[in-house]
């Protein structure tokens, strides 16, 4: 009885495993643009290298998505917007917006003054595979 009992609790648990992976998807950019701020102040567009990121589904309200360059995982706080559309911007500081269709998606960032180096707005779309 006991066997019975551990090899069942055994396949529940790795059946909430293979669930939770359900919502875990594997996103690439196909086009990304926008524009640099140069040091004298002037304003370069540029095409962007296309990013990935994965993003992992915690709630309706929640997502977690961490670019594929970067060492941090980033929080969203996300709503339907409509029948099919899914807002979700940045925890922190409010500067990166999703928005999500389907396995499609739009997504823009707007950082820093418009001084400097670092590209201060993108903008880019893509699709998503379920991983």
């Amino acid at each position: 009885m006991k066997k019975f009992i551990l090899i069942s609790v055994a396949l529940m648990l790795a059946g909430g495993e293979v669930r939770a992976a359900e919502k875990v998807f594997f996103c690439t950019d196909q086009n990304a643009s926008g524009l640099v701020w140069e040091k004298n102040g002037t304003v370069k567009a540029l095409g962007f290298t296309n990013q990935r990121f994965t993003f992992k589904v915690l709630s309706a309200k929640k997502r977690l998505i961490k670019f594929a360059n970067a060492q941090s995982t980033w929080e969203f706080n996300c709503r339907l917007t409509d029948a099919r559309t899914v807002s979700c911007i940045d925890k922190f500081a409010g500067a990166k917006l999703f928005n999500f269709d389907g396995l499609k998606y739009t997504y823009s960032s707007v950082y820093g003054p418009p001084v400097g180096g670092d590209p201060s707005i993108h903008v880019s779309y893509g699709t998503c595979t379920k991983f």
